[in-house]
């Protein structure tokens, strides 16, 4: 593949050979997720016999005194760690996926769509709805884009209603993006 590249600069590219490495590169994207996704599931299985039954304790007290600090040492921050085992205790023990069967979907997507399906009762996730609807949720989160399901999840929450819009104004810096509303002064 470096020989491709190197090529590239030299030498003008038919469209046929471009297109093959956008598909290449469509490719390498789209495991790129999947493995992120499949890597995340397995952290949070993993880790999560460290929180529960504290065996970080066990490589000693003095070296990783509370979880947080064993963490540390893997270059995760604890945030980032809750929400892999939780979604592992979510998706996987509670709901009864394989990982390999979530691989489609991706972390972000099942973020997404985690708090419309299960609540923490007593420790443990409990589905809210009936697994027939979280499987066509994770059916259709395989192909739609985040923005598409976060919509179609507010849809959901808010039910169906006439459309009352607003209309909004925004500028925006042209060096660092940041936006802002524009209000009007009447």
């Amino acid at each position: 593949m470096i020989m491709i590249y190197t090529n590239i600069m030299d030498k003008k590219l038919q469209v046929s050979k471009v297109q093959e490495l956008d598909n290449e590169n469509k490719k390498l994207v789209d495991l790129m997720y999947k493995t992120k996704l499949k890597v995340g599931l397995e952290i949070g299985k993993r880790l999560k016999p460290f929180r529960d039954d504290e065996l970080y304790k066990k490589l000693g007290d003095s070296i990783f005194p509370n979880f947080n600090s064993y963490l540390g040492s893997l270059g995760i921050s604890y945030k980032s760690a809750t929400e892999l085992i939780s979604l592992y205790e979510s998706f996987i023990i509670t709901s009864g996926y394989k990982i390999e069967e979530l691989e489609d979907v991706g972390y972000h997507h099942l973020t997404t769509i985690k708090p419309m399906f299960f609540e923490k009762k007593d420790g443990e996730y409990r589905l809210k709805k009936p697994k027939r609807e979280l499987n066509k949720w994770i059916k259709e989160a395989g192909v739609l884009t985040q923005a598409d399901l976060k919509q179609k999840r507010m849809e959901e929450e808010v039910g169906e209603h006439e459309h009352k819009f607003e209309e909004t104004r925004f500028r925006k810096c042209k060096v660092c993006k940041l936006r802002e509303k524009i209000y009007d002064k009447s």
